[in-house]
């Protein structure tokens, strides 16, 4: 957290979902995307990830993202605000293949705005395919994970029968000079 009024920074381009932030900013019109990850065991102030990156977010702007992770539907608000500086709102479920929350897809504007249907279109089809590259992502980290996992099975195979061959070897070695000693 920053020193200024509780707000938090981005984390930057870190995991490659920043340019939906930046996507959705621009077809919007907002001067602030964001998104923000959920991931399990970590706070939101980790996780999120902005466009612009320099910009801070607001904690009632992690709030209406957290909302909108708990009923798992949009949310679009002309205008929002907690008594301090009122802002527009409108954020998209993330959601993984089954449907589980993987955060939100937002955009952040400091003046009222109503949000149009065509807005909301856009905003949602971004979500669908930014949900679907975490997806993607998440499957081939499991993937190499896996993979990483069978190779150091052989590995380990290979070793062990490596040594029993040299074991072997070495036995039939002793069996012929016991042989050639009788």
């Amino acid at each position: 957290m920053t020193a200024r009024s509780g707000t938090a920074p981005c984390r930057g381009e870190e995991s490659g979902v920043n340019r939906f932030a930046r996507l959705a900013a621009r077809l919007l019109s907002a001067p602030q995307g964001m998104v923000w990850l959920n991931p399990a065991g970590q706070t939101p102030d980790v996780a999120s990830e902005c466009w612009p990156s320099e910009l801070p977010v607001a904690p009632s702007v992690r709030e209406w993202c957290a909302r909108v992770v708990e009923r798992g539907e949009r949310l679009f608000l002309p205008v929002s605000g907690d008594g301090g500086v009122p802002f527009a709102f409108a954020g998209v479920p993330l959601v993984g293949s089954e449907g589980e929350p993987l955060g939100v897809l937002a955009v952040m504007d400091v003046v009222p705005h109503a949000w149009n249907a065509g807005e909301e279109r856009d905003l949602m089809d971004l979500a669908s395919a930014c949900s679907a590259q975490i997806r993607t992502r998440a499957r081939s980290g499991v993937a190499r994970q896996a993979s990483e996992e069978g190779i150091r099975t052989r590995l380990d195979a290979a070793r062990l029968r490596r040594g029993s061959d040299q074991g072997s070897s070495s036995v039939r070695a002793r069996g012929i000079r016991d042989l050639d000693r009788a």
